[in-house]
Formats: structure tokens, C-alpha cells, sequence
């Protein structure tokens, strides 16, 4: 990433994409075959993701960012590279640049990066950069709340509902709200379990817990982790026209960075977590010390934790 300065001192990020390829075939608008016979996406995608990915992860009170992308294959040939740009996504404003663009001269260059206006930052202007806290925009959370309460393979009926007003409780007790209202300033939290044979419903009622939570309390970045890669790959399905929207579904062997991240944590099938030894599996307990609102769903009842 290259972190410039606009002349009225708006903050640029530039997204380079870097890739050792020299040759690839495009199969059509959203993959490539590389030479080693590996699919993958267009690196023009790639990069695409990773900038939309800042754009709806920057906080309302972020400085304002201009982001920009640009693929660099910095060992090809011109050739080779405009292999890929004939067949690159309709995304005018990616550049895929050879290794041949980069020996250009210095202000040529800056041109190609994208950061032919530019200038440096300042240290005031860098270290606003640097401390800025990555969270998904309210827009990205509602987009994605709506998706997951409105998608009918996550309906709810009998006591799937009851459990969820009895969890929605709770939450507003101990979340704040999106209207400015404040969790308790004591610091209580909730740990929330469900506990439900094999079809009860488990499964949905996080789903739609968790849009619940994006829409209604955002501030608490929350994230929905689960062991079952099916069901991961089916919720990142239902968002795929937000790729930034990736991030609110990490995988299980982040449940603790995870944890330190979010303030509301949704977990489906706990069960298979591996245990260390008698009582919580460490990772859990983990979790119900950072995250003041989780749902593990292996084990039953609701307590309250100072």
C-alpha cells in the first residue's frame, strides 16, 4: 500500500497488487489459469475486493480516503501483461502494469501507481492513518443484516422465535444501540447459550441473531464464526456482492482474534471446539472474557459476567 496526500490534504490510499506471474490464460471475465495449472481469480478482482474492502471497513469519523488499486506483475513482459488487461474485468480504473512499466521515469511512474497528483504525507497526516480502527461502515452491516433476515432458508417458527426475543433482550440490555443509547458503564456482559436437538433450528436462529445485531446494534462490529465450512461458504454466497462483508464471517481458527475485535460474537455448533482438560475449552473461555455478548450453541442457559 502506498499512503499519499491529495493538494487540499485529503489522505490517498493506493492498493498495489503484486504478482510474480509471467504468463496466465484468461478464462473469462473473473478467473485466470496460471502456468502451474492453478484457477484463480483476476487479479484485477483481487484487487478490487481489497479496496471496497477499505472503503466499507472505514469508520464515519475516519479521515476521508481516497483509495485506489493497481495490479503490478513486476516480472512480466509487456506482452504477457496485456494478456491480462485485454481480458481484466470491467474495472477502467486498474491499471495492470508490466515489469517494463516500472524501469519508466520517476514521474512516469507516480503516473502509473495512480499517484501522479499526490505528495507525501505529513507525520500529523500518517498518524491518522495509523490509528484509524478498521470496522464495517453502518452501510455494509445494514446491506448484509437485510440479507440474512430476509433470507427464507433462516426463517423462524415456534420456538425459534421465542428464543430469539428471549436473546434480543439482552442484547439491548447490554449492547448499545444504533440510535447513540450505551451499554452499562459497569462493563456487565451476557454469555447466551442455545441448546436444541439435530434440525431444531440452531443454526437459523444465529443467522438471523446476527443480522439482528448488524441492524440494530452495528457499533458492536459483531461476527458469526462456525466450524462448518458449508455453512461459512453458503452465508459468504449470500453476500458476494460485498466482498468487504468477508471479514464478519472469520474462519474458527480466528475465534480469538475474533473476540478481541467484535463486542457481540456469534458462534454456531460449538461443540466441535477442542477442549484442553476439564470446564470451557480454552478458546471460549477466551471469548467470554473479551466479547461481552456470545452464543455458543453446545451447552445451555444464560449468565450474567462482571
Amino acid at each position: 500500500m502506498l499512503v499519499r496526500t491529495k493538494a487540499d490534504g485529503a489522505l490517498v490510499l493506493v492498493v498495489v497488487e503484486l504478482k510474480q506471474w509471467q504468463s496466465c490464460r484468461v478464462l473469462d471475465a473473473g478467473r485466470v489459469l496460471r502456468k502451474d495449472g492453478v484457477v484463480t481469480a483476476h487479479p484485477v478482482l483481487q484487487v478490487a475486493a481489497y479496496r471496497r474492502s477499505f472503503q466499507h471497513w472505514r469508520p464515519a469519523g475516519a479521515p476521508r480516503l481516497d483509495v485506489r488499486a493497481v495490479v503490478v506483475l513486476h516480472n512480466a513482459s509487456p506482452e504477457e501483461a496485456a494478456v491480462l488487461r485485454l481480458g481484466a474485468p470491467a474495472v477502467a480504473d486498474i491499471p495492470v502494469l508490466s515489469g517494463a512499466d516500472l524501469s519508466a521515469p520517476a514521474e512516469d511512474l507516480a503516473g502509473l501507481l495512480r499517484g501522479g497528483d499526490l505528495a507525501a504525507p505529513d507525520a500529523a497526516r500518517r498518524g491518522a492513518f495509523e490509528g484509524i480502527r478498521w470496522e464495517p461502515s453502518s452501510r455494509l452491516l445494514d446491506h448484509v443484516g437485510s440479507v440474512n433476515e430476509g433470507n427464507s432458508a433462516f426463517a423462524l417458527v415456534g420456538d425459534q422465535q421465542d428464543a430469539f426475543l428471549q436473546i434480543r433482550a439482552p442484547a439491548a440490555l447490554h449492547l448499545p444501540g444504533r440510535g447513540g443509547s450505551t451499554a452499562p458503564a459497569d462493563g456487565t456482559g451476557a454469555v447466551i447459550t442455545v441448546r436444541g436437538g439435530q434440525g431444531s433450528g440452531k443454526t437459523a436462529l444465529a443467522v438471523r441473531l446476527l443480522g439482528h445485531l448488524m441492524r440494530h446494534h452495528p457499533t458492536t462490529r459483531p461476527r458469526f464464526i462456525t466450524p462448518s465450512g458449508t455453512l461459512r461458504a453458503h452465508l459468504l454466497d449470500a453476500v458476494s456482492g460485498h466482498s468487504a462483508a468477508r471479514e464478519l464471517f472469520p474462519g474458527i481458527g480466528f475465534l480469538r482474534a475474533a473476540a478481541r475485535q467484535a463486542g457481540a460474537l456469534v458462534i454456531d455448533e460449538a461443540q466441535p471446539i477442542k477442549r484442553g482438560g476439564h470446564g470451557l475449552p480454552p478458546d471460549l473461555a477466551a471469548v467470554i472474557e473479551h466479547v461481552p455478548l456470545g452464543r455458543p450453541s453446545s451447552r445451555t442457559g444464560r449468565r450474567r459476567r462482571r
